[in-house]
């Protein structure tokens, strides 16, 4: 699995990147220094890479220090950074950060930590899963870049102070012309590095700061046009979204549906993402036939919106399917060597492939679920499943036993269910829960099948997702991405996906694995689509045993309506008592007011219930999704849980050490996450009565 985090760096770039099957990680910008203490040293002390794209100081001040506790404290295998080695620049700070570079070079050469440059047309193999093609800078800007970099301070690039213009259509602010600055004036972008990150079947344009005619002139020499699109999973927008770093050109050769912005929205000279630049990718990108436009934010977007105006109205959104979303963590392939390999199958009738299916396990016993149409032709054809069987990747042949349930209901359904002869052994099986909840809109689907070709190899497709809800026949549909239905040929749909039909269709959520369905058939003439039979149908008419999980009990999106309408409700309130100066029907908190704050006045009130009321966004929209804040958490409940050896302790005082060193990290993420609000004085206090709750939840039982 590919894990991508887009680390808080305010108005900076920090990426960690994590590949679980080779375990190799590597950092993309550091961010400034305060993103090194505050946020890498959190995540991470050991990344086999570090990827500095140029000399900004929001890229490459983290680093510095990084280096300096390099090997006590950090451990860094390798360096790829542009710096002017054996040139004498001029020792002036500013954007471009030249003091820093000099630092950086002088502390890698006293370190002992290689390093190297990158340019345009380089390829790096860190893994058999993961390339990176270098796409910029050019040789000529480099050098161009180096020259300049002795004489001339680089201006503060800005987009306008002011905040964004709502004033203006999405229509018409696509069409502005280009605003990017020549790359002679701009040399400090025109060196930075850009490159497309390959992970298996997926690719990922990491843009840096890079100019936009470096990263098109490439992409042209690579045969990619406007008739000939180059096709990217997710694009990391080159400056967190300005306008001048975007071109009309390079929006008309690419297609893609996802978009990364890194930035708290910006600094003093300047306002990130642009609004022109949504509008632009929103209005004219080709979007791989998805039908929504997604917007990825690593800081909550109000923020954003509060501090730099209105990015896209709700209008605008609902017309264009624009997505504005708060995201820090992107995971491809889903586990997928560790699970599909293993619950994917071939079905053969005798020498003749016939389709795919899903291996599961359920109370102790293992069936293949597949389509009907796969093991039968008709409905008058006698079914005998002595002359079936099917093909593992992992477990080899697998002999069938008996068909579960009635046969007329699995014509009807067009699911069957077949149980698997005793004598067949399945080491090291993967743990699959099964849902029927697919209605999240982040979920991803997966399924595994086999093309009916020659090869016969078996490809996953990922990732999918859904195109319509569970109806009454209990199907749904997929959309499935372009290239897994077109091969090199120009065959599509039903020529290419032929003998998927009874692939396991898979989600993966909250690190589980949940089985959904079971893919069906090509939808309709565009062959866009998959149609699929719920898990319901399974639990329903012919395995009435299995357990359907719900993972969190609704959609999120109706939370998240519940939580504002909750929050609206609230300060509505609190403008009535003040009209009347009547709080006697708030019992339970003016309780708590009488006993920490004597002789409250209205305005005590009111600012403890405000305290509340922040402390519940900030909870729900940062603390509850923050990932060390979710560790630190998961461990003290497995610290305090009586019974897990895993942390059993010898003693009452380690279990006391383990306590404290916990209550410390909580202390340092509320203090961090609590800055610039009202509560920035309260984050100890915070910490400790989150400790408490859980203490209040937990049976204390040390070993000793």
């Amino acid at each position: 699995m590919l894990k991508i985090t887009n680390v808080q760096a305010n108005s900076g770039d920090c990426f960690f990147i994590e590949e679980t099957e080779n375990k190799i990680s590597l950092l993309v910008d550091c961010g400034f220094k305060l993103t090194y203490q505050h946020k890498i040293k959190k995540l991470t002390s050991f990344v086999d890479y570090i990827i500095l794209t140029h000399s900004d100081e929001d890229h490459i001040n983290g680093s510095i220090p990084l280096i300096r506790d390099t090997p006590e404290k950090f451990v860094v295998r390798k360096v790829y950074v542009n710096v002017p080695s054996s040139h004498e620049v001029k020792d002036e700070s500013g954007d471009i950060s030249i003091h820093q570079a000099k630092t950086l070079e002088h502390l890698l050469k006293q370190k002992n930590i290689p390093y190297q440059n990158l340019i345009s047309g380089e390829n790096l193999s860190i893994t058999n899963n993961i390339d990176l093609e270098i796409i910029s800078p050019s040789k000529d800007s480099l050098n161009y870049f180096i020259d300049k970099y002795k004489e001339v301070e680089k201006p503060s690039e800005s987009d306008p102070i002011s905040k964004s213009e709502t004033t203006l259509t999405l229509e018409l602010l696509a069409q502005n012309s280009d605003s990017y600055k020549s790359q002679k004036s701009d040399f400090a972008n025109a060196a930075s590095i850009a490159f497309i990150l390959k992970y298996k079947d997926k690719k990922i344009l990491f843009l840096g700061d890079s100019h936009p005619e470096i990263v098109t002139d490439y992409l042209e020499k690579l045969g990619y046009s406007e008739s000939n699109k180059y096709y990217f999973d997710y694009i990391k927008l080159s400056h967190h979204g300005s306008v001048k770093s975007i071109s009309n050109k390079f929006i008309s050769i690419i297609g893609c549906a996802n978009y990364i912005i890194s930035t708290n929205g910006g600094k003093a000279r300047s306002i990130h993402p642009n609004r022109e630049t949504l509008a632009k990718l929103a209005i004219k990108v080709d979007r791989i036939d998805n039908k929504e436009i997604n917007f990825f934010f690593n800081y909550p977007i109000e923020e954003i919106v509060a501090r730099n105006g209105l990015l896209i109205t709700d209008e605008e959104k609902k017309n264009y399917k624009i997505n504005l979303i708060e995201k820090k963590h992107f995971r491809y392939n889903m586990n997928e060597t560790e699970l599909l390999r293993k619950v994917s199958i071939q079905i053969y009738k005798k020498d003749n492939y016939r389709g795919s299916g899903a291996l599961i396990e359920t109370n102790g016993k293992f069936y293949v679920i597949t389509a009907t149409h796969v093991i039968s032709d008709s409905e008058s054809e006698p079914l005998d499943l002595n002359d079936f069987f099917g093909k593992s990747e992992e477990y080899e042949q697998i002999r069938f036993g008996s068909l579960i349930g009635e046969f007329e209901k699995s014509l009807k359904f067009d699911i069957s269910v077949i149980e698997i002869v005793n004598e067949n052994k399945f080491h090291d099986f993967p743990k699959i829960s099964f849902c029927n909840d697919i209605s999240f809109p982040e979920n991803q689907f997966m399924f595994r099948g086999t093309q009916k070709s020659i090869a016969l190899k078996p490809h996953t497709i990922i990732p999918c997702s859904l195109d319509s809800d569970i109806n009454g026949e209990e199907s749904f549909c997929l959309k499935v991405p372009l290239q897994a239905y077109t091969d090199m040929k120009g065959s599509v749909g039903a020529e290419v996906l032929s003998g998927y039909s009874g692939s396991g269709v898979f989600i993966r959520h909250a690190k589980k694995n949940y089985f959904t369905g079971t893919a069906q058939d090509i939808d309709k003439d565009d062959f866009t689509g998959v149609n699929c039979r719920s898990i319901n149908v399974v639990k329903n008419h012919f395995l009435e045993s299995i357990e359907i999980e719900d993972f969190e009990g609704g959609i999120k999106q109706l939370k998240i309506n519940i939580a504002e309408i909750k929050k609206n409700i609230t300060e509505e309130m609190i403008e009535e008592r003040k009209k009347k100066n009547d709080y006697g029907d708030v019992e339970n908190i003016t309780g708590k007011m009488d006993a920490f704050i004597q002789d409250w006045s209205a305005e005590d009130l009111d600012g403890f219930i405000n305290d509340i009321l922040v402390w519940e966004e900030i909870e729900h929209n940062r603390i509850r999704n923050h990932s060390t804040y979710r560790d630190l958490i998961d461990n003290a409940k497995a610290i305090w849980a009586s019974g897990n050896k895993k942390y059993q302790v010898s003693s009452v005082s380690q279990g006391n050490e383990r306590f404290h060193k916990i209550l410390d990290d909580l202390r340092d993420i509320l203090k961090d996450e609590l800055e610039n609000t009202s509560l920035r004085s309260s984050s100890s206090v915070i910490a400790a009565g989150e400790v408490a709750r859980l203490l209040a939840n937990c049976n204390l039982d040390f070993k000793k």
